[in-house]
């Protein structure tokens, strides 16, 4: 299920938005989970609290904190979202190359066009979904890039994952999260460990090798 948040502080148009959400989830056999913000700052204070959303309509025009400011503040927390701003004129529009937009649709917004916008945010959202692993550490979701996370720990109630950028520590087993990246090319070299296999330089005797010079034993 995809995450898509509306950022529109007029509600006729984060009404029609839910709408259209819910006539292509229903011809295209897609399923949503909808966020409604009718405030910029509202949203930024949610991002932190569940992970972050994989799809966003940003309203520009918007009281207290503009659309632009808005998605700033997104793009520095997360990079992967697939952002559309929606705006009454093009010329606003433009400015979101800056904050790495997607698209832009301008008011009033169509289903056929919306439809569009949002196929294409799906299938960037669904490609990413393969590289990119959501970890629920001690400061809140983290996605984190499979490329770089090398292997993970296990250690009592918790499990440990050592990236490239350090180690992030969350309450889970070893048990679920082997199940979560079996698909993404991890396997168990022993008890404690569960690696990275695209980041293994040999295996030695009961010794795993990592490209970095790491042992696991």
């Amino acid at each position: 299920m995809l995450s898509v948040a509306i950022v529109e502080d007029d509600s006729r148009y984060s009404e029609l938005l839910c709408r259209y959400l819910n006539r292509f989830a229903e011809e295209n056999g897609e399923s949503f989970k909808t966020y409604v913000f009718d405030d910029g700052l509202k949203f930024i204070m949610a991002c932190g609290n569940n992970g972050g959303y994989n799809i966003v309509f940003m309203d520009i025009e918007m009281p207290n904190l503009d659309g632009l400011k808005t998605s700033r503040k997104l793009r520095a927390v997360d990079k992967n979202a697939s952002l559309i701003f929606v705006t009454n004129m093009a010329k606003h529009a433009v400015s979101g190359y800056e904050v790495d937009a997607l698209d832009f649709m301008i008011k009033p917004v169509e289903y056929f066009n919306f439809s569009l916008k949002l196929e294409k945010a799906i299938r960037i959202q669904k490609k990413l979904a393969q590289d990119v692993v959501m970890i629920n550490g001690s400061d809140g979701f983290v996605k984190q890039k499979v490329s770089e996370l090398y292997y993970v720990e296990s250690s009592l109630h918790f499990v440990i994952y050592h990236t490239e950028s350090g180690q992030i520590k969350s309450r889970a087993s070893m048990k679920d999260t082997e199940k979560r990246l079996s698909a993404m090319n991890f396997a168990r070299c022993s008890n404690a460990y569960l690696v990275n296999l695209a980041c293994v330089d040999k295996v030695k005797g009961d010794t795993v090798h990592l490209a970095g010079g790491e042992r696991l034993t």
